[in-house]
């Protein structure tokens, strides 16, 4: 998968299941990239949100997840898949 990232740059799902293999093994600072990577080519995903969700707030702290998540609930209002992961 880092070899498909470097090659491929812009295959989101080869950075969201690295970045999860990065946060299930407790590499929270890689997954936090690999979870933004994946965020920035594709930000309406919610598997991308929900991931970038957790590596922040293993990184930064609850506070930092919940404005996160706050403000992609707000932008993406009619994405009801994303409100059932937020409530």
């Amino acid at each position: 998968l880092q070899l498909l990232t470097a090659a491929e740059p812009k295959i989101a799902s080869a950075h969201l299941a690295l970045g999860e293999i990065y946060l299930y093994s407790g590499d929270d600072k890689k997954a936090l990239t690999m979870s933004e990577d994946a965020l920035k080519i594709s930000p309406e995903s919610v598997n991308a949100i929900q991931l970038y969700t957790e590596a922040l707030f293993r990184n930064q702290g609850k506070e930092a997840a919940k404005l996160f998540i706050d403000k992609q609930v707000n932008h993406y209002a009619d994405n009801q898949l994303l409100r059932q992961y937020y409530a």
